[in-house]
């Protein structure tokens, strides 16, 4: 695994509070995962910051995976809030307070420093090496380290978008893949199994 500046793969211990990071991620999975009491949300999430890397790049894939259909309900991002449009489509977009809120929360879990914008890609190039699937040469799934930096930029990107101006359902679609199969390189074959399963009863 190469090193890189700026990221950190340590356990993080945070405390629940109002400004936590990835408390909307954690809502949307809620349904899937059975957490009935606001101590069970908070536990939940809170475990996610202390469990093992993969754990928190498969939870993202997992709320990626449901998205389309359940990540309007957080409307767009607080930018699109202030301004009320996003330069691209003239509309705010369609995910934006969700996917800005899992950006936030891998860039907090992993002690990112560096700037979403560090890979030296551009916005457009990003959206479409997540149309196509093709990753840039750097970007393997067996490098986490790389992989999480692209996915904050990526997110970044995406949270950007109006459906209509990207295949934005494709795109999540593909980072999605991305971070299940990264995640996957460091499981032992049961834990295979057992996510492959919590894919599968997820209706997407």
């Amino acid at each position: 695994m190469s090193k890189i500046k700026g990221i950190d793969m340590k356990p993080r211990r945070v405390w629940f509070g109002i400004s936590i990071l990835g408390k909307k991620m954690t809502a949307m999975l809620e349904p899937y995962l059975g957490l009935q009491r606001m101590t069970d949300r908070g536990r939940f999430l809170l475990d996610l910051y202390k469990d093992a890397p993969y754990k928190a790049l498969l939870y993202a894939a997992v709320c990626l995976h449901i998205l389309p259909e359940q990540g309007t309900q957080f409307g767009p991002a607080f930018r699109d809030f202030t301004k009320g449009a996003t330069l691209t489509s003239g509309v705010p977009g369609l995910y934006g307070a969700i996917l800005t809120d899992m950006r936030d929360f891998l860039k907090f879990r992993f002690r990112v420093t560096v700037l979403p914008d560090s890979l030296g890609i551009s916005n457009e190039a990003i959206l479409e090496t997540l149309r196509t699937g093709r990753f840039p040469p750097d970007i393997q799934a067996t490098d986490p380290e790389q992989v999480i930096r692209y996915a904050i930029q990526a997110l970044d990107s995406l949270s950007r978008q109006q459906a209509g101006v990207i295949d934005i359902r494709g795109s999540i679609e593909n980072l999605r893949d991305l971070l299940r199969r990264t995640a996957e390189t460091v499981m032992e074959p049961w834990e295979k199994k057992t996510w492959n399963e919590v894919f599968a009863n997820i209706k997407s």
